[in-house]
C-alpha cells in the first residue's frame, strides 16, 4: 500500500478572465452564484435546472487542460471532487469554485463516490485509489486488471464495497480497493467487450455488452441471460431501478447508431432515437438521470479545434415515448464525466483555450 502525498495545501487558485461565449441563450438566475460562461480554459462545467443553465466555475487552474473525472455529491449537496491532469479538486460551493487538493499519477482517472470517500480508477490500466478526505490525500491500489467499461460500482449500502466485471470474470472488494476476489465468470460466447454496469442498489445485477451480444444477470455472475442487443458500445443499469436499462448499439450495414431502453431487465427493448434523427456519433456514452428512470444522457464532443472552432459537443436527454430532446448543443469541449447532484450535473470536460 502506498501513500500518495499531498502536493499542495488546500488554497484557492486565480480567476481567469477569458472571454466566455454561450450560443443557448442567457442563463438563467437561479439563486446560484453566475460561476461564468462557457468559452475559456475551464474543464468543469456546471449545468442546471435539467440542462437549462449552463455555467463553468469562477475559479479552476487555467494551466490544467483535461478533467478526466468528476464525483459527488459528496457528503452533502454541494461537495465535488475531480481529478485535472492528476491534480484533485475540491468545490464545497456545488461546482462554482475549486480548491487544489493531493494528486495521483497520470492516467486516464474516473471517480466514483460516497459520503467522504472518492475511488479513482485508471480506465486503461489496473490502477486504483482511493481518498477518505474528499481528495486531499489518497491511497494506491491496484484492481490487477483494468475494468470492462473502465469502472466498478460502489454498493449503495456500504462504501467500502464495491464490484465490477473484468475479463477474468466478476470481481469484489469489501475492503475499499486493498484486495479483489473472483466470483463467477463473464459469458464464454462474449467476445471485444465494450461496456458493462452493476446496480448500485443490488450488485448482484449486472450487464455485460459486447460486439457478440449483451447479457444481464441477477446473481452476481453464476447465470447470465442474453438480452438481445448485438454490436453494443455501452450500456447502463438505471440507479434508481435495476429493471430499467440503456443501451447504444452500431448496425454494421447501415452504420446507424440506436439509442434504447428497457423497462423489463432486458427482456424487450424500446428504440429512443437513432443516428438518422440526430448526430450521435458510433461510441456515445450513457449516463442514466437519477430520479428519471425514462432519463438518460448521451454526449460526444471531439477535441477542440482551434482552427475552425467548429467542433465541439451534443448533449441529449434521450426519454421513452416520442423520444429526444436536445438539452444542449455547444462547441469546444468533451465530455469525459458527468455526475448527478439535485438540480445540478457537474461534468467533466477537455479544456480549450
Amino acid at each position: 500500500m502506498h501513500r500518495l502525498l499531498l502536493l499542495l495545501p488546500l488554497l484557492a487558485v486565480g480567476c481567469t478572465d477569458k472571454p466566455y461565449v454561450l450560443d443557448t441563450g442567457d442563463l438563467v438566475d437561479t439563486g446560484v452564484p453566475q460561476c461564468g460562461r462557457v468559452r475559456g480554459t475551464e474543464s468543469i462545467l456546471l449545468y442546471q435546472d435539467n440542462g437549462n443553465t449552463i455555467r463553468s466555475p469562477i475559479e479552476t487552474p487555467n494551466e490544467y487542460e483535461i478533467t478526466t473525472g468528476v464525483a459527488g455529491p459528496l457528503g452533502d449537496d454541494r461537495t465535488y471532487v475531480a481529478l485535472v491532469n492528476g491534480r484533485a479538486l475540491q468545490t464545497v460551493d456545488g461546482g462554482c469554485n475549486w480548491e487544489e487538493g493531493g494528486s495521483v499519477p497520470s492516467g486516464d482517472w474516473k471517480l466514483l463516490g460516497a459520503g467522504a470517500r472518492v475511488y479513482a480508477f485508471d480506465t486503461l490500466t489496473s490502477s486504483g485509489a482511493r481518498s477518505d478526505d474528499f481528495g486531499l490525500t489518497w491511497t494506491a491500489f491496484d484492481a490487477v486488471e483494468a475494468f470492462v467499461g473502465g469502472l466498478p460500482v460502489i454498493d449503495a449500502a456500504d462504501p467500502a464495497r464495491l464490484r465490477g466485471l473484468q475479463s477474468r470474470g466478476v470481481v469484489t472488494s469489501s475492503d475499499g480497493g486493498e484486495t479483489w476476489s473472483v466470483g463467477a465468470t463473464l459469458p464464454l460466447d462474449a467476445s471485444s467487450l465494450a461496456d458493462a454496469d452493476l446496480s448500485p442498489g443490488n450488485l448482484d445485477i449486472a450487464v455485460l455488452g459486447a460486439a457478440t451480444g449483451s447479457w444481464y444477470s441477477n446473481n452476481a455472475g453464476v447465470s447470465w441471460t442474453p438480452i438481445g442487443p448485438d454490436a453494443v458500445s455501452a450500456i447502463a443499469v438505471h440507479p434508481d431501478d435495476a429493471a430499467v436499462l440503456f443501451a447504444t448499439t452500431t448496425n454494421a450495414e447501415d452504420g446507424i447508431t440506436t439509442v434504447s431502453r428497457s423497462a423489463d431487465s432486458g427482456a424487450s427493448w424500446a428504440r429512443l432515437v437513432d443516428s438518422s434523427q440526430v448526430s450521435l456519433p458510433a461510441l456515445p456514452a450513457l449516463w442514466p438521470v437519477p430520479g428519471n428512470p425514462l432519463q438518460a444522457l448521451t454526449a460526444f464532443g471531439p477535441v477542440f479545434n482551434e482552427n475552425t472552432e467548429s467542433d465541439g459537443v451534443n448533449l441529449y436527454v434521450v426519454t421513452g415515448g416520442t423520444g429526444t430532446r436536445t438539452v444542449f448543443v455547444g462547441t469546444w469541449f468533451h465530455i469525459n464525466q458527468i455526475t448527478f447532484g439535485g438540480d445540478r450535473w457537474v461534468a467533466a470536460v477537455d479544456a480549450v483555450r
